[in-house]
């Protein structure tokens, strides 16, 4: 081979590499892209779509919703999501701040790998899963699995279900770690027992229900929140054994915080995400009420 081929030889062998590694890394980005399940309003962050089975979708996000930041760090455009997500993995797990209506909330969203719905087939295919289909109204209430309680009444070392019949019941599933339970579902509930301080019909319960980070969602962390706010209520801990609570799997939570009502008949009458504080008290009075097994509706907030 001559000079010249010799040249024009290296230069297709240097081009084709570099072609391969390109693919090569596309390719990886490709595999390694998250989403959230969401599309926006033109250049603006409101929710106008939500993707069926996605994590927003499943996280409780609303159309209509307003995404103030991201881990934080705030967002005025759907750019500035992408970009900040650009830097995040797959099954790792990002707080939103959102406006919905009047109010702050925060949602904690589990990121999953980016699948287009026209290419997607077979267990790659988001499982549509609707907000109705979330917990278990209108059935028993399930036992608590829980390896540990704290702040119980004197003289007792465990507390269930079964033992509170008769009573209507508020049950507050969190997690330490979670800014949802924090800013807003810890503060709820003790608005909602405040207004109920002089009726021993209602009990109140906060099992943390851990499904990560099982070092930082301790019990002492759970407490030392709880003693912020100055509530005494009984904690319990339900780790399942540093596999995910099992409350969670039994309640089918799909996250914290999330808020149960159990009417004096064991049924569970009411389970969601977010709820006003007029709204708990409407529902704790309408389980009080009931004996029937039909769950009772509310309006979302």
């Amino acid at each position: 081979m001559n000079k010249p081929d010799q040249t024009w030889h290296n230069i297709l062998i240097f081009s084709l590499s570099f072609l391969c590694v390109l693919l090569l890394n596309t390719t990886s980005m490709a595999q390694d892209r998250v989403m959230l399940g969401v599309r926006f309003q033109d250049q603006t962050t409101i929710i106008n779509t939500l993707v069926g089975g996605g994590p927003a979708e499943v996280a409780g996000m609303q159309l209509g919703d307003v995404i103030l930041s991201v881990d934080e760090a705030y967002v005025l455009q759907p750019l500035d999501v992408t970009n900040i997500l650009r830097n995040k993995k797959i099954g790792e797990t990002v707080t939103l701040e959102i406006k919905r209506g009047d109010e702050i909330l925060f949602l904690d969203l589990k990121l999953i790998r980016y699948v287009r719905a026209d290419d997607v087939s077979g267990q790659d295919r988001p499982r549509k899963r609707e907000i109705r289909d979330l917990g278990i109204a209108g059935q028993n209430a399930p036992n608590w699995t829980v390896e540990q309680w704290v702040r119980l009444p004197d003289g007792k070392d465990s507390l269930n279900v079964n033992e509170l019949r008769g009573k209507t019941v508020f049950l507050l599933c969190f997690q330490s770690d979670c800014p949802a339970s924090r800013r807003q579902a810890i503060p709820l509930l003790k608005r909602i027992m405040t207004a109920h301080e002089d009726d021993p019909s209602v009990v109140f319960i906060a099992i943390q229900t851990v499904l990560d980070d099982f070092e930082w969602n301790s019990i002492s962390r759970a407490e030392a929140i709880f003693d912020e706010l100055d509530i005494d209520i009984p904690i319990g801990q339900d780790t399942g054994g540093n596999q995910g609570s099992k409350t969670a799997k039994s309640y089918n939570l799909p996250g914290t915080p999330w808020v149960v009502i159990i009417g004096p008949d064991r049924v569970v009458r009411f389970n969601r995400f977010f709820v006003r504080t007029q709204q708990a008290i409407a529902m704790i009075k309408a389980a009080k009420a009931m004996s029937d097994r039909t769950p009772v509706k509310i309006n979302a907030p």
